[in-house]
């Protein structure tokens, strides 16, 4: 979880959530998968610099020191404020900001400067992990506090992690490749946790040692496209990448730079691999089903209200018998005659959701010195009364039918000549 956010309330589903996401980053174990990484691929004889960067640090660092012993050497961990540090001892551990830069973000980033200074081209591990964003800063022709704001931009503008990791690679000396340059030609091993749909590796922590097919020209478009949401970058920030897309400053370092040469990366987990820990393993205290409003048809249709679920029962419980593992044939006894012994029956008449109870059907008789399991009670659902018996027939003389009512008169009779002396109702 960032160490920016506060624990939610025990109960709601924000909590279960959380609950989830901290059991599948226990399940996938950062400082399991460093000490798998170095197992299968055993670093090279001889000392070996380690420098670890990311919300992740301290546990890959610590892992590491546990695998190279008295090999390790230069040991830098930066690491989240307010988050447990490395335990390695003689690590230099410097607490940085997440998600948003701080002083601590600058001085991490001042000391990974130092520490490739130093380097000499000793064989060197870096341990990357999602956030190394923020958590080393160097500013490249803009103040701190200038690049915060720019990238705080792209970020409210809802613009991708591409393009507000594009921002951030040309305003920074470290950033987009230039670790990787600056360490140049010690060979360098690099193990990634990535925290970036698609795991593109000059993507995460904004690629520090991985080439940049990004250009000065994608920054200034994502800071274009911020401002036309309504947020502006600072001037400086815009003037900087003004620059560079006019080539006045350098670019990043390009796929294909013989400086990135001896970098090799290993991806460890993604995105991908926490979200199938977290479905194999749910959170403990899972919410429990809330009941709906209305039961579905099938359901009261199948079970009736006060009967038993599933099979028959052995002796004892609801006080019905059946035969089962535990009960023989011969330890149950002859179903009496009468009716059974199962409750009314419920059932939805319509959709308006009214019930109605109907008596329970008797069962037929067991037959005299019946040895056998006792008869299945009646299917409840075909429980209905009978119909009431028909009324008994007449014994009166049939009435002779009526006679059928005259036609009414045509349209045509109001027309007629009746009133006319010497003629009859004629119609014309």
């Amino acid at each position: 979880m960032p160490n920016d956010q506060r624990p939610e309330p025990a109960g709601t589903l924000a909590a279960l959530c959380a609950e989830a996401y901290r059991a599948a980053l226990t399940r996938l174990s950062a400082a399991r998968r460093v000490s798998e990484a170095l197992a299968a691929e055993p670093l090279p004889a001889g000392p070996v610099r380690v420098l670890a960067l990311g919300k992740a640090a301290a546990p890959m660092l610590d892992a590491a020191a546990a695998a190279l012993g008295e090999r390790l050497r230069d040991p830098l961990c930066v690491y989240p404020e307010r988050t447990p540090g490395p335990r390695c001892p003689g690590a230099l551990a410097v607490a940085a900001g997440h998600p948003r830069p701080t002083d601590g973000s600058l001085r991490a980033g001042e000391a990974i400067q130092g520490w490739a200074a130093a380097g000499g081209g000793a064989p060197a591990l870096v341990l990357l992990s999602g956030g190394g964003s923020a958590l080393a800063v160097a500013p490249a022709g803009v103040g701190l506090a200038d690049k915060i704001a720019g990238a705080a931009a792209v970020m409210r503008a809802g613009l991708p992690i591409g393009a507000l990791n594009t921002v951030r690679k040309h305003l920074s000396i470290l950033k987009g490749g230039q670790l990787g340059a600056a360490l140049f030609p010690a060979p360098t091993r690099v193990l990634v946790l990535s925290d970036v749909p698609g795991d593109d590796l000059s993507v995460i922590a904004s690629g520090p040692l991985a080439p940049d097919p990004s250009t000065f020209g994608d920054a200034l478009a994502a800071v274009d496209a911020a401002a036309r949401a309504g947020i502006a970058a600072p001037p400086a920030v815009r003037a900087r990448l003004e620059a560079g897309a006019r080539g006045a400053v350098g670019e990043t370092v390009k796929p294909g730079d013989p400086r990135l040469a001896g970098v090799a990366h290993r991806l460890l987990a993604g995105p991908l691999d926490l979200a199938r820990a977290a479905a194999g393993r749910p959170p403990a205290a899972a919410a429990p089903p809330r009941p709906t409003r209305r039961r579905s048809r099938a359901t009261s249709r199948r079970w009736p209200r006060g009967s038993p679920r599933g099979p028959a029962s052995t002796p004892g419980g609801d006080g019905r018998c059946s035969p089962s593992a535990a009960s023989p044939p011969s330890a149950c006894p002859p179903t009496p005659p009468g009716p059974t012994a199962a409750a009314p029956s419920t059932w939805r008449s319509s959709a308006r959701s009214r019930w109605r109870a109907s008596p329970p059907r008797r069962s037929p008789p067991a037959p005299t010195g019946a040895t056998g399991p006792p008869s299945r009670p009646a299917r409840w659902w075909t429980a209905r009364p009978p119909p009431p018996p028909a009324a008994p027939a007449s014994t009166s003389p049939p009435r002779s039918p009526r006679p059928a009512p005259a036609p009414p008169p045509s349209r045509w009779a109001s027309r007629s000549r009746a009133s006319t002396p010497g003629r009859t109702s004629a119609t014309w």
